[in-house]
């Protein structure tokens, strides 16, 4: 197929940098930058003036490829051409730098804005801490929130969070829990990204007990929960060990009515099987059930496959019986662990059983 370029030689009327801009702007979306440049060159040759929109349109596109070099040769272009660059050139020259790990030299370009005419957005702090946390620079993180306090800067959702991620990654729990209740002292509302944050956290540093900790200081009632949630809670209760305690805390989750899935409990039960942890997955099964939840067939394939394994035979029936009652269909290589283990056993009524409901599903 012959590769059609863009051009502007065949218009019958002018085009204005508005429609030069236009056109640049859908090429650098789908990163064709060199097509973008050459149209860049055209506009110049036809007499038409970048505007700063033309120039942080291109410097956006190149800073997000991390072409830093081109980005900057325009920035100082735009210097020489008497163009003010305004935030948002500061804003992507400050993303690309970061992007590439340069957040030292980002923070930089940051406290000179203002003498150059520009006011830092929030955006533009939270690139910086972004890029200061990401790379696990604690102190320099710290300095930039003093910073931004000092500077009048309202926080949002995301500066608190990206710091609290930090702080938590570091294994720092008292200075986040600490920093948390102040949060929230102070009027901050933590949201559900606050919260899986600190779950998720916690649960890999074994800090199971500290869960209630921050369940007590987030105000619950004004959260959204969402499924990651409840997948952290029931796998740091219930993986743990805490099949009761887990249970409680599920209790007082569904009060607020928030329903907890079929897949969040067969993630736990799975996990659990693979730890060999059988008794205690049964207990979640359990709980399942009483909570009027129909498990997934592969939930009851996992818990039946194990039982066998360990000769636990009369708990593996029970679960298959329990599975087809419910109209469940477990896999053939499901039926077939069994029949096997029941014939070895000598279990005949339990293997006519089985062998009865395979021989009505062929």
């Amino acid at each position: 197929m012959k590769h059609i370029g863009f051009s502007m030689k065949c218009w019958t009327s002018v085009p204005t940098i508005i429609t030069y801009n236009t056109l640049i702007n859908g090429l650098c979306k789908v990163n064709k930058l060199d097509e973008s440049w050459r149209i860049f060159q055209e506009a110049l040759r036809h007499g038409c003036v970048p505007t700063v929109e033309t120039y942080n349109i291109l410097i956006g596109a190149y800073c997000r490829n991390a072409q830093l070099s081109k980005a900057f040769t325009l920035y100082h272009e735009m210097w020489r051409e008497n163009i003010q660059p305004d935030t948002v050139t500061y804003n992507c020259l400050i993303h690309g730098l970061c992007l590439v790990g340069r957040v030292t030299k980002g923070y930089e370009i940051l406290q000179k804005m203002k003498s150059k005419g520009c006011h830092p957005t929030i955006a533009t702090y939270n690139t910086v801490l972004d890029g200061f946390c990401q790379g696990g620079e604690i102190d320099k993180a710290r300095n930039l929130l003093l910073k931004m306090v000092r500077d009048g800067v309202k926080m949002d959702s995301f500066t608190h969070n990206t710091f609290l991620s930090l702080v938590l990654k570091i294994g720092n729990v008292d200075e986040a829990l600490t920093r948390l209740q102040n949060l929230v002292d102070g009027g901050f509302s933590p949201n559900v990204v606050t919260l899986n944050i600190f779950l998720s956290s916690l649960s890999k540093l074994g800090f199971c007990d500290t869960i209630r900790d921050v369940l007590a200081v987030m105000p619950m009632g004004c959260l959204l929960i969402d499924n990651i949630t409840i997948d952290i809670l029931l796998q740091n209760y219930f993986v743990a060990g805490k099949v009761s305690q887990g249970s409680l805390l599920l209790d007082e989750i569904t009060k607020r009515s928030f329903s907890v899935g079929e897949t969040s409990y067969t993630r736990v039960i799975v996990g659990l099987c693979k730890l060999g942890r059988l008794e205690e997955g049964l207990q979640v099964l359990q709980d399942m059930v009483d909570r009027a939840l129909v498990p997934e067939p592969i939930t009851f394939s996992v818990l039946i496959e194990n039982l066998c394994d360990q000769s636990k035979i009369e708990d593996a029936v029970r679960i298959f019986r329990l599975l087809i009652e419910g109209n469940g269909h477990p896999c053939p290589k499901t039926s077939y662990t069994l029949i096997n283990v029941l014939k070895q056993a000598g279990k005949t009524s339990e293997h006519a059983l089985v062998m009865k409901y395979v021989r009505s599903k062929m």
